[in-house]
């Protein structure tokens, strides 16, 4: 299928061709971080409609909230109502954000947003829960 995914990928990683672009991604000039920043550039392609690059997206939507719902099993009893949420630099991508939302929304139980606190806050909320300390709402003067 014909994709403008190669000479967008091909100029950002400025490789002359595919094969070239595969191995420089495996080289310690390509650690994980530079090769993520690469999701802005498939995102890029499908806001402008590429087919190719909306199914990576989809594809992308479809894998984490499988991840979710398998973490979430862990975690939770069927049907118990619990909130998802979403973090990180590709739910940034309003085409994967689309698809995951809709994917999660299947799952009645599960309502879904972005993060309420850093993820510093909500570690400390759940360090003073499980030591059975309660929360006072803000504001109360105690």
């Amino acid at each position: 299928a014909h994709t403008a995914l190669t000479p967008a990928l091909l100029e950002a990683t400025e490789a002359r061709e595919a094969n070239e672009l595969v191995h420089r991604l495996y080289t310690a000039d390509w650690p994980r971080s530079r090769v993520a920043m690469l999701a802005q550039v498939v995102d890029q392609i499908a806001e402008s409609g590429d087919p190719v690059a909306i199914d990576l997206m989809n594809s992308a939507a479809q894998n984490l909230a499988l991840l979710a719902a398998a973490v979430r099993r862990q975690l939770f009893r069927e049907g118990e109502p619990s909130r998802l949420a979403w973090i990180g630099g590709v739910f940034g991508s309003s085409v994967l954000l689309s698809r995951f939302r809709m994917l999660i929304d299947l799952e009645g139980s599960v309502t879904a947003g972005p993060p309420e606190h850093a993820p510093a806050v909500g570690a400390l909320l759940l360090a003073w829960r499980a030591a059975g300390l309660s929360l006072k709402p803000e504001g109360t003067g105690h």
